[in-house]
């Protein structure tokens, strides 16, 4: 199964041969249509036609079943012989029609066995069912008899969403035979020539078919994110994934990974985690950068006091994680330095 959007598979099963007339037992039978199978889905083969006797033959012939499917989002029953034109409640030798699929074929001309018929050119024969899994037409007799069309292959659809095979999955598939047709052979008297051969052949059933059809998967995406972010280096945190319709996913330092997941990480420095998915129909990138900042100072968060200004005023703080105080020495008080005069003494004197 290749990669896909989505995946129509749609089976068609054999159709069965068509039957013919007999004045005894029919020197072979008719064999009903195999059945199609792809993975669970089933379109049944359809039954042979029924070879009837002349002796008090019902003016139209007996009906094979048509397959019967199963698996599908949609399952049909193989067509049977239509009803006789002539003969109401009775069915003609014209074979069963595949839903979707091929016609039944038509039964043999009574009209032309005899007397020109050359050995060898079946003008009676039924005709072949049409591809796929149309039942072959049943073989006429000019006394009136009508050999059994057979019944058509089923018919099975379904749609696959994306995934719900996966691709790269092998899937067995099998493709339903037709069914043989009847045959029957006689050596007899026909208008003057003694001892002259006939005989008649029911059509033969078309094979089935099985047909995969896919879109393209869409384009595929992806996310990369972090749980914490910065993290003091020496500390750990997780890396988090998850992806629509890749069928390959790289991390740079991580690796390749599953469609979704995640997994721990403590790097010392600053990474970047890119993301890179493909498939089929393209490429897509995502990623996250991880600020790692250095591990803290044993004096972290302990109290700290600033350098003395002029005057010998401090202030109060606490370390970084890198080890600075965050206490600021305070400026000199205002008018600091200026040129001042004293108060005069007693002379006048400053």
């Amino acid at each position: 199964v290749p990669a896909y959007g989505t995946l129509t598979v749609e089976v068609w099963g054999g159709g069965g041969g068509g039957g013919v007339v007999v004045t005894g037992i029919a020197s072979t039978q008719s064999t009903p249509g195999e059945k199609s199978v792809f993975s669970t889905v089933e379109a049944g083969g359809g039954r042979g036609g029924i070879s009837e006797h002349l002796t008090g033959q019902l003016p139209g012939a007996v009906a094979a079943q048509g397959g019967m499917a199963s698996g599908g989002g949609v399952n049909l029953t193989g067509g049977i012989s239509p009803s006789s034109p002539s003969y109401p409640g009775h069915y003609s030798s014209t074979a069963g029609s595949a839903p979707f699929g091929g016609a039944g074929g038509v039964g043999g001309d009574p009209d032309y066995w005899c007397p020109a018929h050359i050995p060898g050119i079946l003008d009676v024969d039924g005709r072949p069912g049409a591809f796929p899994g149309g039942g072959g037409g049943g073989a006429e007799s000019t006394f009136g008899g009508i050999g059994g069309g057979g019944g058509a292959g089923a018919y099975a659809k379904k749609t696959y969403a994306q995934n719900e095979v996966a691709a790269g999955t092998t899937v067995p598939v099998t493709v339903g035979a037709g069914g043989t047709g009847a045959y029957f052979g006689v050596v007899g008297w026909c208008i003057g020539n003694a001892n002259y051969q006939y005989y008649w052949n029911g059509g033969t059933g078309a094979p089935g078919q099985v047909t995969i059809t896919w879109t393209d998967p869409p384009a595929p995406t992806c996310s990369v994110t972090v749980d914490q972010n910065p993290i003091i280096a020496g500390n750990s945190t997780m890396v988090r994934w998850s992806s629509t319709s890749a069928s390959t996913f790289y991390i740079s330092n991580v690796g390749y990974v599953a469609g979704s997941g995640s997994a721990a990480i403590a790097p010392n420095t600053t990474t970047s985690y890119t993301g890179t998915v493909t498939n089929t129909t393209g490429t897509n990138t995502c990623g996250v950068t991880l600020t790692v900042n250095p591990a803290c100072t044993a004096n972290y968060g302990q109290a700290c006091t600033s350098t003395a200004n002029a005057c010998g005023q401090t202030t109060t703080g606490t370390y970084s994680c890198s080890g600075v105080c965050s206490a600021t020495t305070p400026s000199n008080p205002a008018g600091y330095g200026n040129a001042c005069t004293s108060a005069a003494n007693a002379c006048g004197q400053t």
